[in-house]
């Protein structure tokens, strides 16, 4: 009998705490993997670029990167345009502006930058990749 009457406690208890369980929300999707970025490391280079403007129109061109202080300089070289930005890396994202506009990359693993950008007065954002180039390459 006192076997009988402590499985009852027990068993309330247990369909009281079930019952107050919430579901697990399902995972967000994972970031692409990110480069560790320890002592020493930089982004320091030159840079082929392909990307998306706002309107969907491809564009290619290059990207040059180069540390200053605490900062980077970025000089992108687009269809005839040449375009001074300064970033700043926090962790694996480096965010930059330039005159109206601003992009942030996740800085990939093989050392590649993925990104998404914006101007003042578009609604729409632009995509943009930049893969380091290999020493002797032509871009």
């Amino acid at each position: 009998m006192f076997r009988k009457r402590l499985w009852i406690p027990v068993l309330l208890l247990f369909s009281l705490g079930c019952a107050f369980l919430q579901p697990t929300p399902p995972p967000i999707a994972a970031p692409p993997p990110t480069r560790p970025f320890g002592e020493g490391a930089s982004l320091s280079g030159l840079y082929h670029v392909t990307g998306t403007n706002p309107d969907g129109r491809p564009y290619r061109g290059t990207l040059n990167i180069q540390p200053q202080g605490e900062v980077y300089v970025l000089l992108w070289e687009t269809g005839g345009t040449s375009i001074e930005g300064v970033g700043l890396l926090r962790g694996n994202v480096l965010s930059a502006g330039w005159d109206c506009g601003v992009v942030t990359y996740a800085v990939l693993e093989d050392g590649a930058l993925e990104g998404v950008w914006a101007l003042c007065g578009e609604s729409r954002v632009g995509t943009e990749r930049a893969v380091p180039q290999k020493p002797g390459a032509q871009g």
